[in-house]
């Protein structure tokens, strides 16, 4: 019995169990299933010379003549004894294709059978887990930590030299998909060609999801007092096609944030704590340090205010859209406004 949990999954197929042939990796994380299939492949590969032949099979197809892949298992390689069958699922089931297989197992071959998301109870999950030559390998969304060390990878060989708030900018963008993550990682390579040091605002003009990041930018500047920058960054989101109410409605988050904050400190606690206790898990260093900054100049009756101010200006947006931007940029540069005069003199 065999069922390999995703955080197991890197050091098992780094070295399987000499008994396993018959490889499921599975998982709604289809970049990463990719990921692991290949690189089982290539392993074996390498171990069983350059001559060594991989066969590519549908599973639909399987379906249809649950001989086939007995046959193709067993049969002699012209060129090669070794072999690799590789098989992707559809629509429909194979199990019966598998079961021959998996009874009397083959010589010098292995069977790698990609799948999408299977439930526990699944027969093809069920199977290949309970069978003695098979494997049940899962494969979900990277989390933080496993970002991290992908990142980390490409820093310590040198191909990506990012500075501490883009390293933290870059994790905290990048997720959902591996290749997605692969994908943007090889583009922010490209992009600097040679570069010494990649910057966060490098990755802010190359990371495809950075629009959200853009939206806090000019929240963040704008309860910083940095007026020119917020009012620039809003507008740049609206000529990209932004609609007012979304940097709005991440203005009325900013400030909530913020009033919870100043209130656990105005009744003691202490400010590292709060802010901790506010930001979600696995919030980024740089939106840490700058929430931090801001607690310390913002007093919880001032920002009642302004979270008065933000949703009345919500509703005006709502009323009449075509006057939507000139609402957002005016909150904004209020917002501003009475940043910087905190800044001068104790709130």
């Amino acid at each position: 019995m065999t069922q390999v949990k995703n955080h197991e999954a890197e050091r098992f197929l780094k070295s399987p169990p000499a008994n396993i042939f018959l490889f499921l990796i599975f998982g709604p994380d289809t970049g990463l299933v990719s990921e692991r299939a290949s690189f089982l492949m290539a392993a074996y590969r390498k171990t069983a010379g350059p001559e060594c032949e991989t066969m590519r099979l549908d599973g639909d197809a399987l379906a249809q003549d649950p001989m086939l892949l007995a046959d193709e298992a067993n049969a002699v390689g012209m060129f090669s004894s070794k072999k690799i069958i590789h098989i992707r699922s559809g629509s429909k089931a194979f199990l019966s294709s598998l079961e021959p297989v998996l009874n009397a197992p083959p010589q010098d071959c292995i069977v790698v059978v990609e799948a999408g998301a299977l439930r526990r109870d699944a027969a093809l999950r069920a199977l290949c887990t309970d069978s003695a030559g098979a494997a049940a390998i899962e494969c979900y969304p990277d989390g933080a930590r496993e970002i991290a060390a992908l990142v980390d990878t490409e820093r310590a060989a040198g191909r990506l030299p990012l500075d501490r708030d883009a390293r933290d900018m870059l994790v905290h963008l990048l997720g959902a998909d591996r290749l997605g993550t692969r994908s943007e990682i090889e583009k922010l390579e490209l992009y600097m060609n040679g570069q010494k040091t990649v910057s966060a605002d490098d990755i802010r003009a190359v990371v495809t999801n950075s629009s959200a990041l853009a939206i806090d930018d000019a929240v963040e500047a704008a309860f910083d007092g940095r007026s020119r920058e917020a009012l620039d960054s809003a507008s740049r989101l609206f000529a990209t096609g932004t609609p007012a109410d979304v940097v709005l409605s991440a203005a009325v988050r900013h400030a909530m944030l913020l009033h919870r904050i100043a209130i656990e400190t105005e009744g003691g606690k202490p400010l590292d704590t709060a802010v901790a206790g506010v930001l979600p898990r696995g919030a980024p260093v740089f939106r840490i340090r700058a929430m931090t900054a801001q607690a310390k100049l913002w007093n919880s009756n001032l920002l009642l205010r302004f979270l008065s101010l933000l949703r009345d200006v919500s509703f005006r947006t709502r009323i009449d859209a075509r006057l939507s931007e000139t609402h957002a940029l005016r909150a904004l540069a209020a917002i501003s406004t009475a940043a910087k005069r905190v800044t001068s003199r104790p709130l």
